[in-house]
């Protein structure tokens, strides 16, 4: 096979079993890569009902069919679990470098079960796999665990969590490179439920491709494309380029999402792409790409001194910023610090705090209970400490740790209606009142409330889609389902969102064919995707979830609708919205089960006994 390095390693910590598993070119054809081989794994091993935070569950990382083989802007890799976050399937997305490396050490993915007595790494080194003692490096952040690590092993890559996942915060991330987070679904808690510190990868290994000539003329054919205007303005200012314009279209959330950009937030330049930029000391790109939107900032460090510490990026900027009124750059900076040294989601770190501020306004919570912290709107001070608390697991910070929706639970009262979530994953920094695509996102994805999974509100160039009216909620369905389709595509085969934006459709297949040399086209891949789909919803259908029955703030579908800006006066309706993608993907709209037919044909034998026991 080409493009994959043909094996899968698992690791038991509680045995210390180490097993290798070989590929078969079904199983990569039928399910691609990365969380396709993820799905396929868990679903076959993993009991329906097990404790995410319990030894059963397995934690995998695997990369993409095209990571690390020199397509364009391939350097992804996934994390997949069940989730303690959502209580379904899990997964989160990262960059970096840490993905090749784990090819060119020998490995296309690890899954990790079980539970080790005491802290440890896995080591994964030239082709060779060990589990080391970790006990000195647990209690530090992961700038500390990277440089360590990175010290003992010479052009390793480090892939760990921080003191958030040692004490499985919910909200908890995975970090590379002192700012690639594998971020959402909580599996930095996972990984720090099974005393997983951190992992390890070195290799030189050569990842076969099928045409190298063809991949080079692929490339030469669309690298010019990275030199246009979209990429260019990611390669100056990083995401953080267009915060000014979004707040101001209505698309980022402001005030916890019941506020209006242009009204309470017109300051948005102060904290944005320019603002950042006059404090960038150097880039920071992942594996082989071509636009290189992160880089790394100065930042004043407590001695009143100066760090090196990774950007902010939009989602972050967002979250921080308009969503708590904050419009103090080093405070955002150091939050954003905070949350990548201890390792925490930043959409989901940011939006607590905004639930906080607002549980506080309204005297949900007291001066009593935040220990002092006056959680005001804007209050730049307090939501630093509010930060180092959360991380941490301190006072306030027990409470708001495990994400807003189990907080809101605690709290009680209409604490709920705060809570920016959706399955209790809290939303990213797009607003579905603006984009009424994103609604069938957040929603039906196995992974609620996600921005890196497919919509027809982002339509890569040269893709023909079903025709529907970009200003009307009815008519989206089959374009969604197209969408969703392709997005499953291109994460399984590593490719970075932004190739998605940047690059016309027909390098995803090019690329796919000068790899692997099968020979595919479109439709073939989507067949692919559409299996992964269709069983990423069955894991989550066995664990008992309806998304239907998902309990969220009404003020997300526009009830009530914001009085002024952009989108004065718009209310969804998700059963329009919902319904019919339900219906383009053939599920029953109550129970949600897949069609038999459509399981059949995907040969999902498993889920058809799962579901449909009876026959």
């Amino acid at each position: 096979m080409y493009g994959y390095v043909g094996k899968l390693l698992f690791v038991d910590l509680t045995t210390g079993k180490i097993e290798e598993e070989k590929l078969n070119e079904s199983l990569c054809r039928n399910y691609l890569g990365g969380y396709g081989f993820g799905v396929k794994k868990l679903y076959e091993r993993l009991k329906p009902g097990i404790d995410p935070l319990g030894p059963e569950n397995i934690l995998g990382f695997i990369t993409g069919a095209l990571t690390g083989t020199g397509a364009l802007i391939t350097p992804r890799f996934m994390v997949v679990g069940k989730s303690p976050l959502t209580g379904g399937w899990g997964e989160a997305n990262c960059g970096g470098f840490f993905g090749p490396e784990l090819k060119k050490a020998g490995y296309d993915g690890i899954f990790v079960s079980g539970r080790a007595d005491e802290p440890v790494y896995i080591l994964i080194d030239h082709g060779k796999a060990e589990i080391r003692p970790a006990g000195s490096l647990w209690g530090k952040d992961t700038y500390e665990t990277e440089d360590t690590l990175k010290e003992k092993y010479t052009g390793a890559r480090v892939l760990a969590i921080g003191p958030a996942g040692e004490k499985c915060s919910l909200i908890s991330a995975i970090i590379t490179e002192k700012g690639n987070a594998a971020g959402r679904s909580g599996l930095g808690a996972v990984m720090g439920s099974k005393n997983l510190k951190a992992l390890v990868a070195r290799g030189d290994g050569e990842i076969p491709i099928y045409d190298k000539e063809a991949l080079k003329a692929v490339r030469k054919k669309y690298l010019p494309v990275l030199k246009e205007d979209f990429a260019s303005g990611l390669r100056e200012y990083g995401t953080a380029g267009d915060l000014e314009t979004l707040v101001e279209i209505g698309d980022t959330p402001v005030k916890n999402w019941s506020g209006v950009g242009v009204v309470d937030f017109p300051q948005a330049a102060k904290i944005g792409g320019k603002a950042l930029k006059e404090r960038q000391v150097k880039k920071a790109a992942c594996y082989g790409c071509g636009i290189s939107c992160g880089n790394f900032v100065r930042a004043q460090d407590k001695n009143g001194g100066e760090k090196l510490v990774r950007t902010v990026q939009y989602e972050t900027l967002g979250a921080f910023g308009p969503m708590c009124l904050v419009d103090d750059l080093d405070a955002i900076v150091e939050a954003n610090y905070i949350c990548n040294s201890s390792g925490l989601d930043t959409i989901s770190a940011g939006a607590v705090v905004a639930f906080a501020m607002e549980c506080y306004e309204n005297g949900l919570l007291t001066a009593k209970d935040t220990g002092g912290l006056e959680l005001t709107w804007g209050n730049s001070e307090a939501m630093v400490k509010l930060m180092e608390m959360i991380a941490q697991r301190e006072g306030i910070g027990t409470l708001l740790a495990d994400g807003s929706k189990k907080a809101a639970e605690k709290i009680g009262g209409n604490a709920k209606d705060f809570a920016m979530q959706i399955g209790g994953q809290e939303l990213p920094m797009h607003d579905q009142r603006l984009f009424p695509g994103l609604t069938a996102m957040y929603w039906t994805d196995a992974t609620p409330g996600r921005h890196t999974q497919g919509t027809e509100t982002w339509i890569p160039p040269g893709l023909e889609t079903p025709p529907f009216d970009e200003k009307a909620q009815a008519g989206r369905g089959k374009a969604h389902k197209l969408l969703a389709d392709i997005h499953h595509v291109m994460d399984c085969g590593g490719f970075c969102l932004f190739s998605y934006f940047a690059l016309d459709i027909n390098n995803i297949v090019e690329s796919w064919n000068a790899v692997t040399g099968w020979n595919v086209e479109l439709k073939d891949l989507l067949e692919s995707g559409e299996r992964i789909s269709y069983l990423r919803h069955a894991f989550n259908l066995r664990e008992g979830i309806n998304f239907w029955e998902y309990d969220f703030p009404k003020r997300l579908i526009g009830i009530p609708p914001l009085p002024a800006g952009p989108t004065a006066g718009v209310t969804l309706d998700p059963e329009v919205l919902l319904g019919e993608y339900i219906e383009a993907m053939e599920w029953d709209e109550k129970t949600l089960y897949p069609s038999k037919n459509k399981l059949e044909q995907f040969g999902l034998n498993q889920v058809i006994q799962d579901l449909y026991p009876e026959i």
